[in-house]
């Protein structure tokens, strides 16, 4: 019975995240809500989100910043990539795509 009361708070709660960010969010504005998040994920108070930042040219992406970066934008915005979503981000830019599919 517990389990099944958390279950439900947590599915409106997730709700109510996503109801907050859906179809209201430009792409910039997305941006520059994830800004901290990722100076946050990858320890590095400088970093600035583009497009083509990348494990390559990023010495903090690791795939324990990676995994660090998408849960917190998951917890966030109250989503969750899939499998696939997860295999297609190769950059930032496809982070913020799939983030910004997600609340559209």
């Amino acid at each position: 019975m517990i389990y099944n009361r958390h279950k439900t708070i947590a599915k409106n709660t997730h709700q109510e995240i996503t109801h907050k960010y859906k179809n209201t969010m430009t792409r910039q504005e997305l941006i520059e809500t994830l800004q901290p998040i990722v100076r946050r994920s990858f320890s590095d108070p400088n970093l600035l989100i583009t497009d083509d930042l990348t494990p390559a040219n990023t010495p903090a992406w690791t795939s324990l910043s990676f995994t660090q970066l998408l849960t917190e934008i998951e917890n966030q915005f109250g989503i969750k990539f899939g499998m696939l979503e997860l295999l297609q981000m190769q950059n930032m830019g496809s982070i913020v795509d799939k983030t910004l599919s997600h609340l559209s």
